[in-house]
């Protein structure tokens, strides 16, 4: 009887698994574009290791995102003005709510004015 309820947990578990794993698939590869707010990170975090282990630099075009794969890349567009940038999350961490993403200073400048501080941009995943 033991070993009867012991199986149907380890089924239910892979069951779930195998589902939970399926759906985030689905959500690394869609090409749909969604809309965001993003900050960029101070200089304060220069030279600290990111959650992936990588030394932050705020020149490179990196980018926190909460649940992203690391290495997943992202193509970032400027809704205002059209400009566009592609980062590579390589970190987590507390983002406010309404932005999905923390994105160096490198590329920040790249899509607007640095002074904004925070700029409302379309994303999707590029690989």
């Amino acid at each position: 009887m033991k070993l009867i309820k012991t199986m149907s947990r380890i089924i239910f578990l892979l069951a779930v698994m195998s589902t939970l794993a399926c759906s985030s698939v689905n959500k690394i590869n869609s090409n749909e574009e969604k809309l965001t707010m993003v900050s960029y990170y101070g200089d304060k975090f220069n030279g600290r290791k990111t959650s992936s282990g990588e030394v932050f630099d705020n020149d490179k075009l990196t980018a926190a995102h909460a649940n992203l794969p690391f290495g997943t890349k992202v193509l970032l567009t400027n809704t205002d003005t059209g400009d566009t940038v592609t980062v590579k999350v390589n970190d987590r961490g507390y983002l406010h709510k309404g932005r999905a993403f923390d994105i160096t200073k490198s590329a920040f400048k790249k899509l607007g004015d640095i002074r904004k501080g925070v700029l409302k941009v379309s994303y999707k995943i590029v690989e």
